[in-house]
């Protein structure tokens, strides 16, 4: 009995949105040619803008060697470093100095938010996104095909240089670091050679010999033992300090090798090009919201209007 009376509830219902359609037919009629109309003109009056996208693999390191051996296309936690990247301010002011955005993007550059306006604009025109093989896809939309091309294409440009300059920043760092530690140990053995001179014009030093790695020197006779101790500790220490000069030496010359060594650059898949497909406005997409805006409407008020004057549905 239940489930007989909850069907004859539905059909009832249902016969009561039949019926309220057909009695408004002439409103919904009109109504969605209103609303087609509309998202017609809507859509004409909407600047259509154009996508463009280039694609590349980012490399596994920055070892040339490395990339001869193994030669790896796509590697995720390169691939979110590359992004992380591309977000930053730099290629922005790069974009803009290129491309002059503010003028673009109609934004006046004295204005006190003019900074966050442009990145804003630009963050909206241009997307960085990840692919499901591990590549990188940097995309431009733009009411210009030409310029939107020309700007992801620059994007692409800027990558190898920004990865290298963070790469080589710390390589730099030690190489100036290395280069006075350098200079200061070689001005320090300077000063032990001129103090081996000073103290074996002193005294008579006749045979030099290496025991066990330390310098054992013979006097032919006459000689001051103070000096003569005094020497073997000076040259000891010389011969121990021009070591480490030698390690320093060789790490500065690695170091100095490493920041001149070209690294390695990303894998460009595909370059932009124009496209003259508009990627917006969508015409299907505006008419069928234009529709369903336009049929809500007119359900909404005539339910209100019958309501307000009492007719039963």
């Amino acid at each position: 009995m239940t489930n007989a009376t909850h069907t004859d509830k539905i059909d009832d219902d249902g016969t009561q949105v039949i019926r309220f359609i057909h009695r408004n037919r002439k409103f919904y009629l009109f109504g969605s040619i209103a609303a087609i109309v509309a998202g017609l003109v809507l859509t004409l009056l909407i600047t259509p803008k154009y996508m463009s996208y280039g694609v590349f693999f980012p490399v596994y390191n920055n070892s040339i060697e490395s990339v001869v051996d193994n030669p790896v296309f796509g590697y995720d936690v390169e691939a979110d470093r590359m992004i992380q990247i591309l977000y930053a301010e730099e290629v922005i002011d790069s974009c803009n100095a290129k491309f002059k955005l503010y003028e673009r993007f109609g934004i006046d550059p004295n204005e006190p938010e003019a900074r966050d306006l442009l990145k804003k604009e630009f963050l909206e025109t241009v997307n960085f996104s990840r692919s499901p093989y591990v590549s990188i896809i940097v995309s431009a939309t733009t009411p210009d095909p030409q310029f939107s091309s020309d700007l992801v294409n620059y994007i692409l440009s800027l990558c190898d240089g920004m990865r290298n300059r963070i790469y080589k920043k710390n390589i730099e760092l030690a190489y100036v670091n290395l280069k006075r530690e350098y200079q200061t140990k070689k001005e320090y053995l300077d000063e032990l050679t001129d103090s081996v001179a000073n103290l074996r014009s002193q005294t008579n030093v006749e045979v030099v010999s290496m025991i066990n790695n330390q310098v054992v020197l013979k006097s032919s006779g006459g000689g001051n033992s103070r000096i003569q101790t005094e020497l073997e500790r000076v040259i000891n220490s010389y011969l121990y300090e021009t070591k480490r000069l030698n390690d320093i030496a060789e790490r500065l010359d690695k170091a100095k090798t490493q920041f001149d060594r070209p690294t390695t650059k990303i894998f460009v898949l595909q370059q932009a090009k124009p496209s003259y497909y508009k990627a917006s406005p969508s015409l299907i997409v505006n008419l069928s919201v234009s529709l369903a805006c336009g049929l809500l409407f007119i359900t909404g008020f005539r339910l209100l209007r019958e309501k307000l004057n009492g007719v039963k549905l």
